[in-house]
């Protein structure tokens, strides 16, 4: 009944349902090129999947014009950490169409921002496919995903099942909106979230335990996001619990900021203990941490979905009683005795968090993940961080431009991009790689010209292109970018129809 939920591995666009679990060819391929190129030689083969381990002897063995311009690339454009590689090339599959063309499903203007420094390798892609044979590779291991596939199906099929239920909403294929899990051994032992308009991605690296909490946690969140963005009239009954979520020192900063989240993961939380009714004393527990964390509002959240559970509507429906019915004032009385950690250990998507200074790189590494989430607001928590050790860092301040054009915060943006533009020609600090250096200065460059083109500055639009490409050690991707904002105007288009 459960794999009913689902469409089948060669299910087409025009089947899909709401709820997909599925192969993708794009993300095969993409990943078939990284570990063509060295990707997965960079990483422990106690880490691989069998099916990965035997398929990275074999892509290392591929020859050609297309494998070798694809090694190349992978070599110019690869970061110190080899999880944040393959994570914004993980972005990249996910915005691409059916093979061979590999097009962009996006306009060059919308692509994630993690996308942007690597759209190029979009490019190299159909030769590299059919030089590597892929679609045929493809195809003879359709039996082995599909296998892969199965073992998820049952157990997330009732996943499904359990948290439709919960919050009483049918499942239709009409609606836009889509949930797609991509079971993928080339990606290890790994969870990918991303989420673009309407689409929401996991890709999943198979595993002997199969990783079902942390995807039922983000279905929920499919489910219940939009509840919350439904009713914004009422979330005025939260506020005050906002004054307790900023004194939580390991809070995201997203919750801390911003009521509609704090409100969406408090309610996950609470939903996720309601379905599973632990024991009182893990149940107790479970409500320490998660209050102690920051998430304030689980407690009392857990507390009224009791009545919800007792009434006939649906959770899109019941959702105003449910919070006009909290007992704010004895809550409030109540928080003001809770001990709040003082560090974060995860991340809103659960990835580990450096808490010692000396780990800014994980820091950096985190806020680049968030960015590709497009999720700014995360992002900051991690850059925020780095700039309060490293007011001056670079990246973190890159990172920071960033967060500010995505959130619409233009000027903001281009003061950032303009202190980083103004960076001289050799880092300051010995801790800093030079090609970090050179990399933040040229794209600093190019934003700008991006920035100056939309106002219909061209004069200084093409200063800042000719800027870019007179920065030493600038990154390929970069002079690219920089040469084909000389050659015409940016344009940021509309995204395109989906198929």
């Amino acid at each position: 009944m459960a794999a009913g939920l689902f469409c089948t591995p060669t299910a087409s666009a025009q089947s899909r349902r709401t709820v997909n679990l599925e192969r993708s060819e794009p993300l095969f391929t993409v990943l078939a090129a990284l570990s063509a190129a060295g990707h997965d030689a960079e990483r422990s083969a106690g880490n691989l999947h069998p099916l990965r381990l035997r398929l990275s002897r074999e892509f290392a063995r591929l020859q050609g014009p297309a494998v070798e311009a694809v090694r190349e690339y992978y070599r110019s454009h690869r970061l110190a950490d080899p999880d944040a590689t393959l994570s914004r090339y993980i972005s990249l599959a996910l915005t691409l169409g059916p093979a061979p063309e590999f097009e962009y499903q996006l306009r060059p203007g919308d692509l994630p921002p993690d996308v942007q420094p690597i759209e190029e390798f979009r490019a190299l892609l159909p030769a590299f496919y059919r030089e590597a044979q892929i679609g045929a590779l493809w195809e003879q291991l359709a039996g082995e995903y599909e296998r892969e596939i199965a073992r998820l199906q049952e157990p997330f099929g009732q996943s499904v099942v359990v948290a439709t239920s919960y919050v009483r909403e049918m499942l239709s294929p009409v609606q836009p909106r889509r949930f797609t899990i991509y079971v993928e051994p080339l990606v290890g032992n790994q969870i990918h979230l991303r989420n673009y308009g309407d689409e929401f991605f996991l890709v999943v690296g198979p595993r002997a335990e199969l990783p079902l909490e942390q995807m039922r946690h983000a279905f929920l969140h499919f489910l219940v996001d939009p509840v919350i963005l439904r009713h914004q009239s009422v979330l005025d009954v939260a506020e005050p619990f906002m004054h307790f979520a900023a004194k939580a020192p390991g809070l995201p900063v997203e919750y801390r900021q911003d009521v509609g989240r704090l409100v969406a993961e408090c309610l996950v939380r609470a939903i996720e203990l309601r379905i599973d009714r632990p024991p009182e004393s893990r149940l107790a527990a479970a409500l320490d941490q998660a209050e102690q964390s920051g998430y304030v509002l689980v407690r009392a959240l857990h507390q009224a979905l009791a009545a919800y559970e007792q009434s006939e509507p649906a959770l899109s429906q019941y959702f105003p009683e449910l919070l006009r019915s909290l007992d704010v004032a004895a809550e409030l009385r109540r928080l003001q005795q809770v001990e709040f950690r003082a560090v974060a250990t995860t991340s809103p998507h659960g990835e580990p968090v450096a808490a010692a200074p000396g780990e800014l790189e994980l820091w950096l590494n985190a806020g680049r993940r968030e960015l590709a989430a497009r999720n700014p607001a995360g992002a900051r928590q991690f850059f925020e961080r780095v700039l309060a050790l490293r007011p001056e860092h670079p990246e973190a301040l890159y990172g920071m431009a960033m967060v500010a054009s995505l959130e619409g915060q233009a000027q903001q943006a281009r003061e950032l991009f303009q202190q980083l533009a103004a960076l001289p020609a050799e880092p300051a600090a010995a801790d800093v790689r030079p090609e970090t250096w050179a990399y933040v200065r040229a794209w600093a460059h190019i934003y700008l010209g991006r920035m100056y083109d939309m106002e219909g500055n061209r004069e200084l639009a093409v200063q800042a292109y000719r800027a870019a490409l007179e920065v030493p050690g600038a990154p390929p991707d970069s002079r690219s970018a920089a040469e084909r904002g000389l050659q015409a105007p940016f344009q940021p288009r509309a995204r395109t129809q989906q198929p």
